[in-house]
């Protein structure tokens, strides 16, 4: 008889394939016990630092100095919990407290050394949290870090934590030599990085010395150059006034490309919406310059409402939106506007015109600007 017969016999085949089976479910069986366990395990510990969190949350918000706070740096779970309370934000520490607590000194070397672990997760908790304490004194080590780093994230929040410690001019020269070395971070998180320095260096210094170095970067920097929009993005948003001649002077150099020429009239339009520049845009080479000129301008000076009324009739029909809804913003001035174009003999501009004004009448009516944080999302796709 062939042997390979006998293996396909029915009665030596069923106790195989019974065998195969029962390894199978207690295999299955063994899989599901261990997630059960590794869940109950990470919930506890998940409750654990969250009890821990809250309680140094409460202590300091019922005034406890944070040098008093029992803190076992040795354990992840207390360093993770200290940074949930110090990140909730419920009181202000301050640097010189931190740096006076007992614990501060094995906290942070033990915060470096998780910066160096292999498991990147366990990097970007170490940097963030360095972060939180304003541990600037780590400076050095964090851009050895940046240097050396390869994973994206842990990469982002190593440059997260030193744009936290921008205190001179010379920080944010580092974050833009950095982002220029290794580039590929998207656009909205430079600008971020830009703002949070900004931010930082206004605060450590003050707000003229801000300008100063973001002047200084400006300056030397290429109109081609993505990175430079992102500053200049960035300056909209920090609030950063005295930039704006800078800001008129870029949007008007001969090579600036159509991304700067938008991004200097959306600055300008967050620092002084009725600055003369938002006018000059209406008339822009670029539709979609044009319609961020239309989005950010405001004033009912005769020049900037005859402007407006003029874009109603544009072919690009985010210029006339634009138009439309910034009109219906400014008061009666612009609402005379778009009534009159609705007997216009251009069936765009009538056809905006009472869009806006259905707009403007219901409950839903415009907001006289933007928050800088509100997204772009009626500029057309490349405005």
């Amino acid at each position: 008889m062939n042997p390979l017969s006998r293996l396909i016999d029915p009665a030596v085949l069923a106790p195989v394939l019974q065998a195969i089976a029962f390894a199978m479910a207690v295999s299955l069986l063994s899989l599901v016990l261990l997630l059960v366990l590794q869940k109950i395990v990470l919930e506890r510990r998940h409750r654990a630092e969250q009890e821990a969190s809250d309680r140094h949350a409460r202590a300091l918000a019922n005034g406890t100095r944070v040098e008093d706070l029992a803190v076992d740096p040795r354990r992840l779970s207390e360093r993770r919990a200290l940074a949930r309370a110090l990140r909730a934000g419920v009181a202000d520490v301050a640097t010189g407290q931190l740096r006076s607590a007992p614990w501060y000194g094995e906290l942070v070397r033990r915060l470096q050394r998780d910066g160096t672990r292999r498991a990147w997760g366990e990097r970007v908790a170490a940097f963030e949290m360095l972060g939180d304490l304003g541990a600037a004194e780590l400076r050095p080590f964090l851009e050895e870090a940046a240097r050396r780093e390869r994973h994206p994230q842990a990469y982002a929040a190593c440059l997260g934590c030193l744009a936290k410690f921008a205190d001179q001019a010379s920080g944010l020269a580092t974050l833009w030599n950095r982002l220029q070395t290794n580039p590929p971070l998207s656009g909205s998180f430079n600008e971020g990085l830009f703002r949070m320095a900004i931010a930082a260096l206004s605060r450590h210094s003050s707000t003229e010395a801000a300008a100063d170095a973001v002047q200084q970067l400006l300056a030397d920097a290429n109109p081609h150059d993505p990175l430079t929009l992102d500053v200049i993005c960035a300056v909209g948003k920090s609030g950063l006034t005295s930039l704006v001649p800078q800001l008129v002077a870029l949007y008007g150099q001969p090579e600036a490309p159509k991304s700067l020429r938008i991004g200097c009239v959306r600055a300008v339009g967050m620092l002084q919406p009725d600055h003369p520049l938002l006018l000059n845009a209406l008339s822009d080479r670029d539709w979609e310059v044009q319609a961020s000129g239309a989005k950010y301008l405001r004033g009912t000076a005769p020049g900037s409402i005859a402007g407006l009324s003029n874009c109603l009739t544009s072919r690009a029909f985010y210029v006339r939106y634009n138009a439309a809804i910034t009109l219906a913003a400014l008061g009666q001035q612009g609402r005379t506007v778009l009534e009159r174009a609705l007997t216009s003999s251009d069936a765009f501009a009538r056809e905006i015109s009472r869009y806006a004004l259905r707009v403007l009448d219901s409950a839903d009516a415009p907001r006289a600007q933007d928050s800088p944080d509100a997204p772009r999302v009626l500029e057309g796709a490349d405005a």
